[in-house]
């Protein structure tokens, strides 16, 4: 049973930690704004690593005896940090979570859907795979380097999420959860 963080105050984050920490073993630290920041002072505004939050975070639930997922977006990919991780966290960092829901985008939202037109029920599935694979072909060059798993949650297409290159979909329940399985 996991749980999302989605703080960017550290003393938010422990709290949530301290809170549910009994009932979880698993913690995705997703939230941009501790794994990216967009500097205020950068005329290009391009985001960078908050190392400090995100180290913090990441010991705070390691000290709880949990593990961890942090969400990357494909183009801050550090493979120093995630040596890092490894060494200092070792088996309780489990990888990255990334992108969120692309099963859902297909189903839901019309501009971010990656297949628009198919022949039939297999080349929708096999467009699909072949788009999906696409965002993640980043990821998996990446993770290749580093040995680490990749992870996503979505409330549509799981299995074909897991096709496109996933090596863990997690299913959402919850008040997000308005569809029935």
């Amino acid at each position: 049973m996991g749980i999302g963080v989605a703080y960017e105050n550290l003393t938010e984050i422990k709290s949530l930690i301290d809170k549910v920490s009994p009932y979880t073993n698993v913690f995705i630290i997703g939230c941009t704004g501790i794994t990216n920041v967009l500097m205020p002072n950068v005329t290009t505004r391009r985001p960078v690593e908050n190392f400090t939050l995100l180290n913090d975070t990441c010991q705070y639930i390691y000290d709880k005896g949990l593990n961890f997922i942090v969400f990357r977006d494909t183009r801050l990919r550090n493979a120093t940090w995630a040596e890092m991780a490894k060494k200092t966290w070792g088996d309780r960092f489990l990888g990255y979570y990334a992108y969120d829901e692309i099963g859902g985008w297909q189903v839901d939202m019309h501009e971010w859907r990656m297949v628009l037109d198919a022949a039939n029920y297999s080349d929708a599935a096999n467009s699909f795979n072949s788009m999906a694979n696409r965002y993640l072909d980043s990821f998996a060059r990446f993770q290749n380097t580093t040995q680490f798993n990749l992870y996503t949650s979505d409330y549509a297409l799981y299995w074909f999420d897991y096709k496109a290159g996933y090596d863990t979909v997690f299913a959402e329940f919850g008040w997000n959860y308005s569809r029935q399985t």
